[in-house]
């Protein structure tokens, strides 16, 4: 019977250390895989933010990323004052929305705080309030466990493409009697000097008129939520910019005399002479978009002079067609009154040509003469250069 204990004990202790060695080549399988995807060069003038940080995609149906958390339950007296307290942490979601959500419960109150990143796997930004009980000095321990599990690493300043992000929601209207574009957004260009950088995953704090003004939710606004006293965090999903399946999702895609254009997956880079600068990022919530964003967003772009022409896939306004003043920033997104416009287009000389289907499904063509559309476009730039506007919605 000894004999048989010890044969039995034996065969355990090799079938675990089989499976858990198992488990350990498959992690870091899967880890140089996920590395070999996110790290692929795209071309010898490009860098990344964030180089140090890793994003793991979590399913195929899911732009969501883990940010390297060991979810559970963690007990530990974390504000030093002689309770054991709890957090706890977990990721949920479906097809289309999921995130990370997160409890800590205070040891000596049993007060519970919850925040969580839910959201849509169409958003390329998300917004996290902070709770007025957390901005207590007491709780800021609580505070700082909570950031941990729940965001991706801290830059102190947006780089250049959350930038352009953050002035477009700023400064964009919606145009209801203009007969050419239905969406203005003034963007001054921001030139960089340097190799072009792409960004990665990464958040921001927050606050007053600029959190007002690209705070939303798809769910219900907290009762606490006071416009006059916010605080929170500006997620950017930035790995996005680089989702193809080929790792290549820095293109050139045109050129002339003094620029060269750059599409990512998700935006629009212009480079001049040694500097570069992000002229368009798709924002669901502003531009359109797709509903996830695993799926490229940028599709046909040209250069036309010091305009560019750039046409959007996958969008909740089919294919919108966006025209771009290169030197003063100002974007325009052609008017569409049909569910089911904007296929594709072409440039003939001097005229745009945009193959459209009517509410009955039968093709119809249009065009617009270039020059008419950069002069409007000029004339609503010079018309709003004192003033700012607030944020468009789709």
């Amino acid at each position: 019977m000894i004999r048989i204990v010890i044969i039995l004990s034996i065969f355990a202790f090799i079938t675990n250390s089989c499976v858990n060695r198992q488990k350990e080549t498959t992690s870091k399988e899967f880890a140089s895989k996920q590395e070999n995807v996110i790290s692929s060069e795209h071309k010898p003038s490009i860098e990344r933010e964030n180089e140090n940080y890793d994003t793991t995609e979590i399913d195929d149906d899911f732009s969501a990323i883990v940010f390297e958390q060991n979810y559970g339950t963690i007990v530990k007296d974390f504000n030093n004052d002689g309770f054991i307290d709890t957090v706890k942490s977990y990721y949920d979601g479906g097809s289309g929305f999921g995130g990370v959500f997160v409890t800590l419960i205070n040891g000596k109150t049993k007060e519970n705080f919850e925040l969580d990143s839910y959201g849509c796997f169409c958003d390329i930004k998300q917004i996290i309030l902070i709770p007025p009980e957390l901005k207590k000095a007491n709780n800021k321990p609580f505070l700082e466990v909570i950031k941990n599990e729940l965001l991706p690493p801290k830059m102190t300043v947006p780089e250049a493409s959350l930038q352009w992000l953050i002035a477009a929601n700023v400064n964009s209207k919606g145009l209801s009697d203009n007969i050419y574009y239905d969406l203005l957004i003034k963007t001054p260009p921001q030139w960089t000097f340097g190799k072009i950088k792409l960004p990665n995953t990464y958040y921001i704090d927050i606050k007053g008129d600029t959190l007002n003004k690209l705070y939303y939710t798809d769910t219900e606004i907290p009762k606490w939520y006071n416009s006059k006293n916010n605080e929170g965090w500006l997620v950017y999903y930035g790995h996005n910019h680089f989702r193809n399946e080929k790792g290549d999702s820095l293109v050139l895609v045109d050129t002339s005399r003094n620029y060269k254009v750059f599409r990512t997956s998700h935006g629009v880079v212009l480079q001049k002479g040694t500097s570069y600068a992000w002229v368009f990022v798709t924002d669901y919530r502003l531009t359109g978009g797709p509903e996830k964003l695993r799926w490229e967003s940028i599709g046909k772009i040209k250069l036309v002079k010091k305009h560019l022409i750039v046409q959007l896939n996958n969008s909740i306004v089919e294919k919108p067609i966006f025209i771009i003043d290169i030197e003063n920033g100002t974007s325009g997104r052609l008017r569409c009154d049909n569910d089911n416009c904007n296929i594709s287009y072409e440039i003939d000389n001097d005229k745009i040509i945009i193959e459209t289907t009517e509410n009955n499904g039968a093709i119809k063509l249009k065009s617009y003469k270039l020059e008419k559309l950069f002069n409007e476009l000029n004339k609503l730039w010079n018309t709003s250069r004192n003033k700012q506007f607030g944020c468009a919605t789709k």
